[in-house]
């Protein structure tokens, strides 16, 4: 079987690397160069793997935000290895999960921390609104997590993949590009030092005998509502905050 990387889109350079361009938007099926690495942990030294990566399979900066790596070394050889794949959970456990995020902080290696999942809910980073994440306060994760995995605790299978953080985000950047605040309602609610996940279970729909297809009609890439900001001036997001009538605060004051 064909092996696969599943990470956030912004772990590949969004403007060139090498024979790739990402201009932006929903990519599929492009030849990349570069390598991936695992066994990257402090005590693991002297056991790292490296493996070619392939192609871009599919890739999206808009609401799912996440890409997907096919490797030049095939399943089996990563097995052969000792490098053994995560299985995706069937469904989104529910809040109060015990998971393990893996991230690389910015002064070490690979680590591994435990924390507890809360519930979903919908960001805006600009110039994206985005919705149904999954969020949780796991400590010692740095913007180095971004495309790391979260896994359940329990059984060891993939749950989500970070795609936003507001750690060493300040409240007065918040809704802005790397300071995600939370849509509560009419109101925006900053959470610091606050992990964003998108779950990825719907995605076993679109792997067919171990491999990924986009043209099966349960392969829905498309399911999640995503708002994005356009114009001249960089808008804060959090300009879709309702703000209470006896405020009579101009849009303005925002920037």
């Amino acid at each position: 079987n064909l092996s696969y990387y599943l990470s956030s889109h912004r772990c590949l350079n969004t403007k060139a690397h090498g024979n790739y361009e990402y201009p932006g938007g929903i990519q599929a099926n492009q030849p990349i160069t570069g390598s991936i690495y695992f066994n990257n942990f402090d005590n693991t030294p002297g056991d790292l793997k490296e493996y070619s990566l392939k192609r871009v399979v599919w890739e999206s900066n808009e609401g799912l935000n996440i890409a997907l790596i096919e490797l030049d070394a095939p399943l089996a050889t990563l097995i052969a290895d000792g490098i053994y794949p995560l299985k995706i959970a069937n469904r989104t456990p529910p809040t109060g999960t015990e998971v393990i995020t893996l991230g690389i902080p910015e002064f070490s290696n690979l680590h591994a921390v435990h924390c507890t999942q809360l519930a979903s809910v919908d960001i805006a980073t600009h110039p994206w609104v985005s919705t149904q994440l999954l969020k949780n306060k796991c400590s010692s994760l740095t913007s180095g997590a971004n495309g790391g995995p979260v896994v359940s605790r329990a059984d060891n299978q993939l749950i989500s993949v970070l795609v936003a953080s507001s750690h060493g985000a300040l409240l007065k950047n918040r809704c802005l590009t790397d300071a995600p605040c939370e849509l509560m309602g009419s109101a925006t609610v900053w959470s610091p030092d606050t992990h964003y996940t998108r779950p990825v279970s719907f995605l076993n729909q679109c792997f067919k005998d171990g491999v990924f297809t986009t043209t099966d009609p349960e392969c829905d890439l498309y399911q999640l509502t995503s708002v994005k900001l356009e114009g001249n001036k960089n808008l804060p997001a959090r300009i879709l905050e309702i703000l209470p009538a006896e405020n009579n605060v101009p849009p303005d004051s925002y920037t």
